[in-house]
């Protein structure tokens, strides 16, 4: 499937995993950063931290993600991209439930939209960008 080089603000976002690697925590463990970015203006509109050993947000994080970013934008989208190999099937739930129409993409064909917010996650809190 070919991904769309250019999207108007709000009308695709993207849902993806910020870090490469696990972000341990002295007392709960380790977690992974799942993002929700507009794919027109690169802005990460929300994110939740969500325990590495589950397989992705739970149905009330992905209830959560999904509403603060349509807090941050005012507006939910037509369409929601997460990679086919990053498991975000709640996440993807809630959209169908919410009347967003949802898209499985290649990591790489969505990789030049959340290269940047990787690169810079990376560098804040370790690892290398995935």
């Amino acid at each position: 499937m070919a991904t769309k080089l250019r999207f108007e603000p709000d009308e695709a976002w993207i849902v993806f995993r910020l870090n490469s690697a696990p972000i341990g925590t002295r007392r709960d463990g380790e977690f992974n950063c799942v993002a929700v970015m507009d794919a027109a203006t690169l802005l990460i509109h929300s994110m939740e931290m969500v325990p590495a050993e589950s397989a992705g947000p739970t149905c009330a994080q992905a209830s959560t993600l999904l509403a603060k970013a349509c807090g941050a934008s005012g507006r939910f989208p037509a369409k929601l991209m997460g990679s086919a190999d990053d498991p975000a099937d709640e996440v993807a739930g809630e959209a169908r439930r919410r009347g967003i129409e949802v898209a499985r993409t290649p990591a790489r064909s969505l990789s030049r939209f959340t290269r940047e917010a990787r690169e810079a996650f990376a560098a804040r809190f370790g690892g290398t960008p995935a």
